[in-house]
């Protein structure tokens, strides 16, 4: 403060000893309170920012796997309860197949999706899809968004003459790895495409077991003659 402006004020308080210290008393404490003031915007503003910049718990995206941040391809409504991926590198073309349960009311014989049932639309029927065909090399992620009572199956179509350890499947659980599967070689080697049973999952308790077994013969045949395609817009 301007000395002359500090003694004028002073001198209008009464007279004694402690005009001056009464002043600077009432100043210091004025000071003091428009420092908490600005400190406590300052600290709301901070809080504000950091509610902005705060993760996303349960966010995924379409093909269900967890990312970290929401976003426009990240939402928590994409957010899977199983995510099967099967993964390659070479020419080969790998086809993933998934037979559901019924849905309520339903009595198809083993409904069944395929790489045709892309897009991972949440009301598709079973809940279910596969985000692309991929032609080799690539990735093919089967998503279950909800589990219908009854048993799951997941099954690869190897490509012809696809040898040992083409294909890794991995199968996610709310984003845990619970089981990692390397494929066989196609027994049906050059003369035609064969079928590997990856996996079960009862989709009553959520529960998966591994199966591992191949057919020499195309899907769904290789599952089952009589079957029904469930059809995904």
């Amino acid at each position: 403060m301007d000395p002359d402006r500090f003694d004028a004020l002073t001198r209008s308080l009464p007279a004694g000893g402690s005009r001056r210290r009464m002043l600077a008393g009432a100043l210091g404490l004025l000071a003091v309170l428009a420092g908490h003031d600005a400190g406590a915007r300052k600290k709301k503003g901070t809080r504000k920012t950091a509610r902005k910049s705060k993760p996303c718990r349960n966010c995924c995206r379409a093909n269900g796997n967890p990312c970290p941040r929401k976003n426009a391809a990240c939402k928590p409504a994409l957010c899977s309860r199983f995510t099967v991926t099967a993964s390659w590198d070479s020419d080969e073309n790998h086809d993933s197949y998934l037979f559901v349960p019924n849905d309520e009311g339903e009595s198809l014989p083993a409904p069944f999706i395929d790489k045709s049932c892309n897009g991972c639309v949440r009301d598709l029927y079973p809940f279910a899809c596969v985000n692309q065909d991929a032609e080799g090399p690539g990735d093919e992620v089967t998503s279950i968004f909800k589990l219908l009572p009854d048993d799951y199956e997941y099954w690869l179509e190897l490509g012809r003459g696809a040898p040992a350890g083409d294909v890794v499947v991995t199968l996610r659980d709310r984003g845990k790895l619970v089981l990692t599967s390397t494929s066989p070689a196609n027994p049906s080697g050059e003369a035609g495409v064969g079928s590997w049973h990856v996996f079960d999952l009862d989709g009553s308790t959520g529960r998966f077991t591994e199966i591992d077994e191949v057919v020499a013969d195309n899907l769904p045949r290789a599952n089952t003659s009589q079957n029904t395609f469930v059809f995904c817009p």
